[in-house]
């Protein structure tokens, strides 16, 4: 099965047209699966408001000299490096009532 995602607009009969034309070899029967746009954001999402100022002062203290060395960023994305792990049964299941997310 090929894959192609492409944007498309529904009109009140629920006819849909398609932003561009699909890339095709032959005609053929396809297999759609329609996923709508939430106009809404995410409660987890930033919006794009607070993205692009963030990116705005990221560039602001970029300019002004305000960098930090590439050690400190590389020293925050592997927080575990070099502690001691050591996993009990790794292989056995979790009840339910053990995991804290979902308590």
């Amino acid at each position: 099965m090929i894959a192609q995602e492409i944007m498309a607009r529904i009109d009140q009969s629920g006819n849909i047209s398609l932003d561009t034309p699909l890339i095709v070899n032959k005609p053929s029967r396809v297999k759609l699966i329609v996923l709508f746009i939430e106009d809404e954001l995410d409660e987890d999402d930033e919006s794009k408001e607070a993205v692009l100022e963030s990116l705005k002062t990221s560039l602001q203290e970029a300019k002004a000299g305000k960098v930090h060395p590439i050690s400190e960023l590389h020293d925050n994305l592997y927080p575990l490096r070099g502690k001691v792990i050591h996993y009990d049964d790794p292989t056995e299941p979790v009840a339910l009532e053990d995991w804290e997310c979902l308590q």
